[in-house]
């Protein structure tokens, strides 16, 4: 058993991958399995913070000032708390930031624009990881490793992408066909293929989570192994740069 005390020095992690392979779920239930083991950890969405803006701009979506004045304004008024679970939440006038299936599916048409990923990184330099900075872990979701210490690359195939989508939303993809769901995955990677481009070509300090299934039990069997990584790491029982490991692959599939 590891002393309950803070660490000397903390760790940030991200969880980055393709959309609908549960990242959130994930650094949550990870977050929640190390606050149990008695360390001070948290964790940040970076797409609630696209799914937040994409209210408050206006189309088109380009490099506009107009654009951009619009987000520098959501943005001033935009506060963060910290539930009593770890997670990091936007508030916006009083009222927090949720996700849906309707907004996720629309911030997609901003997550990929320069100028905003570059306002929306200062923001969470900012605000968030550097008001981290005294927490044991720090695990932020989305699609790029900003600097974390370890990453955790997900994965999943079609049919396992399409019932996390359903896990996640339940209500909106409940009159939805797979089809449907399937079309609306494939818009996003196409969208995002350029972040996740680099994503999948880092190779130091590197978790692939393959997921084979999308349940409750699967989250929490990858996610008791992640934070276990995390404490091993931390403690210094893993090399400082050990290169690429898997969770969830099947036995012999090579990395």
């Amino acid at each position: 058993m590891y002393s309950m005390s803070h660490l000397e020095r903390g760790i940030t992690y991200a969880v980055a991958g393709l959309t609908s392979t549960g990242k959130t779920r994930l650094v949550e239930h990870t977050t929640r399995n190390l606050r149990d083991q008695g360390y001070d950890a948290v964790c940040f969405s970076v797409g609630d913070m696209f799914r937040h803006l994409i209210h408050h701009v206006q189309p088109p979506y380009d490099s506009s000032d107009a654009l951009i004045g619009s987000v520098h304004a959501a943005l001033k008024q935009t506060e963060v708390v910290t539930d009593s679970a770890g997670r990091v939440r936007l508030v916006y006038n009083g009222e927090v930031v949720r996700q849906t299936y309707e907004n996720g599916n629309l911030s997609a048409r901003i997550s990929t624009n320069g100028q905003i990923i570059y306002h929306v990184d200062e923001y969470i330099e900012r605000y968030i990881t550097g008001s981290f900075s005294s927490h044991d872990f720090r695990g932020i979701d989305g699609r790029e490793r900003r600097n974390a210490g370890v990453l955790y690359r997900t994965t999943a195939p079609r049919q396992v992408r399409i019932d996390i989508r359903r896990i996640d939303e339940p209500v909106a993809c409940a009159t939805l066909s797979d089809a449907t769901i399937q079309h609306d995955i494939l818009a996003r990677d196409r969208l995002e293929f350029p972040l996740l481009r680099g994503l999948f070509e880092e190779d130091i300090n590197v978790v692939t989570v393959d997921r084979t299934q999308a349940n409750g039990e699967s989250d929490t069997k990858i996610s008791e192994s992640m934070a276990g990584i995390l404490v091993d790491f931390a403690h210094g029982k893993m090399e400082s740069n050990f290169g690429t490991i898997s969770l969830g692959t099947p036995k012999g599939t090579p990395v």
